[in-house]
């Protein structure tokens, strides 16, 4: 889910050294949604892997290097999963923090039901997306103005001591 919002909204919501990335339209901000199945370090087979699923927050971002050179990439101030390990290890194994959620998916092929519920209080964060194709064609993979946040290379977030971690 994306959407293109004023530049100027977005750079209220970055962190110091990150600046909106602008598009003819606008700065794209949205959320992404992950299923992932089988998730291990590569050394060990599939079958010992677990599966999580996600909702992360982004930003499109760019910032300059220590030269001067302008990198794209999104910021991601927000990560959610149902993965107690994701919980309990990011932002200390591997970078971003992620926070507490249920997350249901279900999906047929033509239809596509997905939602996310955070915090400790139901309510306290939700989304829900239905999706349908109307013809025997299956759903898109993904929407023309989220092109920005999906080919980012980099991603940003804050870690546990607030220090932006690169995930990329």
């Amino acid at each position: 889910m994306n959407a293109l919002v004023d530049p100027d909204e977005a750079a209220e919501r970055l962190p110091l050294g990150l600046r909106p990335h602008v598009t003819g339209q606008g700065t794209v901000v949205g959320c992404c949604l992950l299923d992932i199945v089988s998730i291990r370090p590569t050394r060990l087979p599939g079958m010992v892997g677990t599966s999580l699923r996600a909702a992360a927050h982004r930003i499109s971002v760019e910032w300059s290097d220590d030269f001067g050179a302008t990198t794209v990439g999104v910021y991601v101030p927000l990560r959610l999963t149902d993965s107690r390990a994701a919980i309990a290890l990011g932002g200390r194994m591997f970078p971003g923090v992620h926070g507490r959620a249920s997350a249901k998916l279900t999906e047929d092929g033509r239809n596509l039901g997905w939602s996310v519920e955070a915090g400790d209080e139901p309510g306290a964060y939700s989304v829900r997306v239905d999706a349908s194709s109307r013809d025997r064609s299956p759903l898109a993979q993904c929407e023309p103005i989220g092109g920005t946040c999906l080919s980012a290379e980099i991603g940003l977030s804050p870690g546990r001591d607030g220090v932006l971690e690169a995930l990329g």
